[in-house]
């Protein structure tokens, strides 16, 4: 579209010469009028309409996509690239691209083969055979960098973030390229415990140099990416490693480091960061420029109900699935965790270990109520509200942390629909301090409480009979007896089995009901190009397909 401004004015001037007085000044206010809004118009026109994002031309401007081998990621702290002793979330996250593990954990935290190739298991024992693989460096990695990691993770101790999977083993044996991992015992046997990143021992003189948070700690690894100058106030530049054997990285990674949260988001709008981890569950309001995604995925918080199994009110099978069927969750994921959550079929992450399945209760209140007379509950009195044998009301000691909005709409969703089915409720908001008392005496029925996973994502304090954090006061022989096969050291294939079977018992004794998992998403500028797969220990897996993509007027190039 071409706007002939001058022939306009023209016109006016021609059309106002020919009429006087009053009528001269109206036309004069109405001709700038005319004259402002066609020149906004036009403008508008040839920035948003004349022109698409493929180079195709339409009057004066054109434009073409170019691809730019860079992309960045924004963090706030990253004191150190020592991934052994760094307890900086961000220095995790950014370790996957650097280093290589025995075992990585996939987006739904089931064990791939990383470095192993081969594995299997004796007694106490798994013996593993490596991969030929290289250091960045053009090193062979052998086994002995393995052993050599392994004193270092024993040195550091309870310190470090690797605490956990350590103190589940006794010792390691490297021999070429095999490695002998020796467990503490056969019912803690797991691939989750090795996936901590090894370190060349060829390059380090010893433990003691790599057993300290020392900011000027250089890496030298075997992942897709090789780390340039680092400096703890301006990150660095990540670059394709020639050595890795894996898929290569097409682009440098930029890492910025942005301590304030409203900088990182502000330059993801202006494409000066191609991803950002965000971890507010609003993350949705807080970009409105166009073109930005956000891609979520799960996070190790999970969200449920506890069941007080030793209470009169929910020690029966029936009470307690009747609450659940009395659940709805996509309302509570809608309008209470605002989008930021997603629904399990089990305590189990969703797809962990391979298993399948769905979850055996959904919104019914017709279901519920079935139930509930079954269990011996019925309107005697006929005011709307179920007896109990005694003839009292049945009414449910419900309680949640306090200050936490989500899950005291949650409860109210459910008190509500519970009350639908005749079961009355009273819903106490308790403090931090008192909801552990209530739940520790086990003076409550229901309780919605929440419960961080670690990277082993280990759910037996929860589930076993003498579990650390079983809440509920659950207790099945068969339950004990199905999570000590799985952590016996199994495959992938037999694992999923044992998983099932626990899944089958937990779905019909209901000790606990899934509300959901939250959510974590990668902010994606729209700058952004490339594969987006995450867990919530490595957000960044797929980062070797990354890029930047950029629109270029070319009209500008031409006026140079």
């Amino acid at each position: 579209m071409k706007i002939n401004f001058r022939g306009f004015i023209e016109a006016i001037k021609k059309k106002i010469n020919n009429i006087g007085g009053a009528r001269r000044y109206r036309w004069m206010k109405i001709s700038i009028y005319l004259g402002v809004g066609l020149l906004v118009f036009g403008i508008v026109y040839e920035s948003f309409f004349s022109h698409d994002d493929f180079g195709n031309s339409v009057g004066k401007t054109k434009t073409q996509k170019e691809t730019e081998n860079i992309a960045s990621i924004g963090v706030a702290h990253l004191r150190t690239l020592n991934p052994l002793v760094s307890n900086d979330e961000d220095t995790r996250y950014l370790s996957p691209l650097i280093y290589r593990s025995l075992f990585s954990l996939d987006e739904k935290m089931t064990p791939q083969a990383d470095l192993a190739d081969t594995y299997s298991f004796s007694g106490n024992t798994m013996e593993i055979t490596l991969k030929s693989a290289k250091w960045e460096d053009g090193e062979p990695i052998k086994g002995k960098d393995v052993e050599f990691t392994y004193r270092a993770l024993k040195k550091i101790g309870n310190a470090g973030p690797y605490a956990r999977s350590i103190s589940s083993i006794k010792n390691i044996r490297s021999d070429g390229n095999k490695v002998m991992v020796d467990f503490n015992d056969s019912s803690n046997m797991s691939m989750h415990y090795l996936q901590f990143p090894v370190l060349p021992s060829h390059v380090y003189s010893g433990t003691d140099s790599i057993t300290k948070e020392d900011e000027d700690f250089q890496p030298i690894g075997s992942g897709p990416f090789k780390c340039g100058t680092f400096s703890n106030d301006k990150g660095m530049i990540m670059y394709p490693s020639e050595n890795f054997s894996g898929e290569k990285a097409k682009s440098n990674i930029k890492v910025v480091i942005i301590k304030d949260d409203l900088a990182r988001s502000n330059f993801v709008e202006a494409g000066n960061i191609s991803v950002l981890l965000s971890k507010d569950a609003d993350r949705s309001g807080q970009f409105t420029k166009e073109g930005i995604k956000i891609d979520n995925f799960l996070s190790n918080q999970i969200e449920f109900l506890a069941f007080n199994t030793k209470s009169t009110k929910v020690d029966k099978r029936r009470v307690r699935r009747a609450i659940a069927y009395c659940t709805d969750l996509d309302s509570i994921l809608e309008e209470d965790y605002i989008g930021s959550a997603k629904k399990s079929p089990t305590l189990f992450m969703e797809g962990y270990m391979n298993s399948k399945g769905k979850s055996a209760y959904s919104f019914d209140k017709d279901k519920a109520e079935a139930l509930l007379k079954k269990a011996g509950y019925e309107d005697k009195d006929k005011d709307g509200v179920l007896d109990d044998e005694n003839g009292e009301p049945f009414t449910l000691d419900l309680i949640v942390g306090e200050g936490l909005s989500e899950r005291k709409g949650a409860l109210e969703k459910i008190a509500k629909s519970l009350k639908s089915v005749g079961v009355e409720s009273n819903i106490r908001e308790l403090s931090q301090d008192a909801l552990k008392a209530a739940i520790s005496s086990g003076d409550y029925d229901v309780a919605l409480i929440g419960m961080s996973l670690d990277d082993t994502m280990d759910l037996r304090s929860l589930l076993k009979s003498e579990g650390s954090n079983n809440v509920a006061s659950y207790s099945a022989k068969e339950v004990d007896e199905y999570f000590d096969k799985l952590y016996s050291g199994m495959t992938i294939e037999q694992s999923q089995k044992e998983i099932d079977n626990i899944k089958k018992m937990i779905n019909e004794d209901m000790p606990y009901y899934c509300i959901c998992y939250r959510t974590y998403g990668i902010v994606k500028a729209p700058v952004f190009s490339g594969e987006i797969k995450s867990n919530f220990i490595n957000p960044y897996m797929k980062a070797e397909t990354w890029s930047s993509v950029y629109i270029k007027n070319l009209n500008e190039e031409q006026d140079d």
